[in-house]
Parts: C-alpha cells; structure tokens; sequence
C-alpha cells in the first residue's frame, strides 16, 4: 500500500487508485479500510476504469465502505457492462434474474448473462444453459444448453459438469452414452458437487455405463451425505435403518434422518414425527 501511495501523490492514476483500493478491501491485511476503498474506486470509476466499476458495484451491493444500495449496484454494473466487462455483464444478469435493485426481467438476464458467457464466464455460460435448458426468459433450445453446458463444464464450473452428464445420460441434444455421463458426473464429485455423487450411486444401482455395485452405491450416497445433500442423508438414514446395502444400525440411521429433516427433507422429517408418537 505505501508504493501505491507515493505513486499517487506524484500524480492520478486509475490503475494505481484500483490497486491500491483492492489492498485496503482486503480483510486480512491489517491496515483494511473499506471506506477509502470505496472513495478510491469511485475516483478509478469516475476515470472509466471498468474493474473499479464493477467492483464499486459490489461494494454497493454488499454494503462494504458505503451504505448498502442495490440500485446503485445496478448502476455500476451496468457502466461496467457498457464498457464490455465480462464480471459487470454477469452481475447485471443476476440483479436481473433476481430483481434485486431492478424489476425482475428474465429476457434481460439472459441477454447479460450470454454477453458474460460469450467472454468466457464460466458461471455465466451455465447460468445461460439453464435458461435454455427450462425455456426461461426465452424460447426452450436445447441443444444451445449443451453447447453452453459443454463449454463450462471445460472449464471446470460442477453444476454444469453435472447438467451435462445428464444430457447425456438422457441423450437430450446429443446421442445417449452412459460412459460420457459417468466421466461428466464424476468430474463434477471430484469439484465436490453433492448433487452429482448422488447421481453416481444412481449410475452404480442401475449399471449405467459402470458394474452394478451395492458397495459403490453406498459410498457415493455417503459421500453427497457428508457434502450436505438432503436426498442423499434421507437415503443413507433409511438403508441404515432397513438393512439395505449396510448393516442395520438404527442410531445411525435415525441420526442421517435427523440431518436430512434439519434441512427440509419432508420424508425424513414425517419419519421421526411418527416415531415420536410411538
């Protein structure tokens, strides 16, 4: 922070006010000031610096340095975006989707959400998959959900590595294949995706496109358990408690039953009401 100082003394820059801005944004650095943060990506933003837009949109949004003001967040995501910035295009789409700071507009958040994606934007091409996937905000097309799904899943995003397995597992714009499903599905675990381990112990119980394998059903159902996946805590409690694929052991399955009503999971949680009732 002293060199970006100094620097800015001998004379305005916008590169240099963002830099330095990002430093004191910074939680773990002890001398954090999310106040001159703000005032400095404002000035960066005042000069037409698209990061110090986007990211002044953020402060706003999150209520860090300024009070929290969601159309104000707009505001600057927007001035980011009409500069071309990829991360300003695809928080715009979400405050759109989400109507936050705008009226809701799913036409809109998808016109934002494809010019993120069009740059790259991992989240913004599976987040614009999933609107052509449910027609949502336009007119369903599945195979440009593939094509965007294919593209972030390249990338790494799970929840597209995940959705793509099951475009191919269901053969839904492409030609069915199990193995493509399984290799997609496992990808998207190896991210941690809770959702896509769960599939896997599916792809295990049926013998799709692997052995069927009550031991591999098992530890992948754990294993979404453990991630936190409801389904998979309601299904862990219930082979635990009828003896399918482990052996029985009641405590551990009333205690899988229990973490999977603490979330909502009405069949877990309609369980251990009847069982209290004796």
């Amino acid at each position: 922070a002293k060199w970006y100082r100094m620097a800015l003394k001998r004379r305005d820059d916008p590169e240099t006010e963002f830099m330095l801005a990002g430093v004191l944004n910074e939680e773990s650095w002890p001398g954090h000031d999310y106040r001159e943060s703000t005032r400095l990506l404002r000035k960066a933003a005042d000069s037409g610096h698209s990061l110090a837009m986007f990211n002044l949109g953020m402060m706003y949004k999150a209520g860090r340095g300024v009070r929290q003001d969601y159309a104000k967040a707009v505001k600057w995501f927007r001035k980011a975006a009409d500069q071309g910035s990829a991360d300003g295009c695809y928080a715009l789409g979400a405050m759109y989707y989400a109507g936050i700071g705008v009226s809701p507009d799913h036409r809109e958040a998808l016109k934002w959400y494809q010019k993120a994606a069009d740059q790259g934007i991992a989240a913004a091409q599976n987040d614009a998959a999933v609107m052509y996937s449910n027609g949502d905000g336009t007119e369903k097309d599945d195979g440009k959900a593939f094509r965007l799904f294919l593209k972030s899943a390249e990338q790494g995003d799970p929840l597209a590595e995940n959705a793509l397995a099951i475009m191919y597992a269901k053969g839904t714009a492409t030609a069915q294949d199990y193995g493509e499903a399984i290799r997609w599905f496992m990808r998207s675990a190896e991210h941690g995706y809770a959702e896509a381990e769960m599939n896997i112990a599916r792809m295990y119980l049926k013998g799709l496109g692997v052995e069927k394998s009550g031991a591999a059903v098992v530890k992948w159902v754990r294993r979404a358990a453990e991630h936190g996946n409801a389904e998979a805590q309601y299904s862990l409690g219930n082979m635990y408690m009828t003896g399918r694929l482990v052996r029985q052991d009641s405590m551990e399955g009333l205690r899988w039953m229990a973490e999977a009503a603490a979330q909502g999971e009405e069949r877990a949680a309609e369980l251990l009401r009847l069982l209290r009732q004796g």
